[in-house]
């Protein structure tokens, strides 16, 4: 409730953005709002510093607002988008998502000695929305086999794997004939509003955290300021493990890091297709 209030607080603003400034999510809103609450800790954290270089107040006590509206943006433009999928499709989704949940759950015992492995498949479970479900299917399938010696040890049904490709492969077809039919609404013009509001908030007090910090012998100070996943995914452009999750050097960087926002609010982790 409180993510939607602050959507709806920030509609006249958002509204304002002249169209040609607008742009689209260029990688998941999940992790973009969970980066936002992370840069908040952060704002807080080292709140005089920002400050000294010229960072508004106003600036740093709106990020999580901020965040929060795109995260509502986000479930109602999934809402929007999803409305008129038909019920066929929506028991293939929640089937594939099912699926997925549980080869996740065997890769993560079967190959819990394995960090690299277990590597690869933090980097399959990044992303969200449709795509990624049939994706995470597909490349969890190929880790089974890579590593059939492990699932087999835990007694592995092998007959889950043949299912989830099938189920990809079900959930592509039902959804891109029914995304083919929409048009663009509303909904997803907020949406990206939302997301250019906050990209140039976070792009902001970022900016003015590297160059506090510019010279500081501590590094865990600027990587504060930083994107992680901007960074693990320019770590696979430039290794070319992007094409294939099953690289050693993929594995290698993928390294994941768990944390929560600010009090009173909790990551967004929407499944949901962009």
């Amino acid at each position: 409730m409180k993510a939607k209030n602050d959507l709806e607080k920030l509609l006249p603003i958002l509204k304002a953005i002249p169209a040609d400034k607008v742009i689209e999510p260029d990688r998941p809103v999940g992790i973009i709002v969970q980066e936002a609450y992370e840069l908040a800790n952060a704002a807080h954290q080292y709140r005089p510093h920002l400050l000294a270089v010229g960072v508004s107040a106003e600036l740093l006590d709106g990020i999580v607002t901020h965040a929060n509206a795109l995260s509502a943006a986000q479930t109602e433009w999934t809402h929007v988008r999803e409305m008129g999928f038909p019920a066929a499709l929506h028991a293939t989704i929640d089937a594939a998502t099912v699926v997925r949940r549980d080869l996740v759950d065997s890769s993560h015992y079967a190959l819990r000695n394995d960090g690299d492995a277990l590597a690869i498949v933090s980097r399959i479970q990044e992303g969200e929305g449709v795509a990624d479900i049939c994706q995470d299917l597909k490349d969890l399938a190929a880790l089974t086999e890579k590593y059939r010696a492990e699932f087999d040890r835990i007694d592995f049904d092998f007959e889950i794997a043949k299912r989830a490709r099938a189920l990809a492969t079900e959930v592509l077809t039902g959804h891109a004939a029914a995304t083919t039919k929409k048009v663009s609404t509303e909904a997803k013009s907020i949406r990206d509003r939302a997301f250019t509001h906050l990209d140039d908030a976070v792009d902001e007090v970022r900016a003015a955290g590297l160059f506090a910090f510019r010279r500081d012998a501590d590094s865990s100070r600027l990587a504060k300021f930083r994107s992680a996943y901007a960074i693990r995914r320019e770590r696979r452009r430039k290794t070319g493990s992007a094409a294939s999750p099953f690289s050693s050097n993929a594995a290698a960087a993928t390294a994941a890091a768990a944390s929560t926002g600010p009090a009173g609010t909790a990551p967004a982790n929407n499944c949901t297709p962009r």
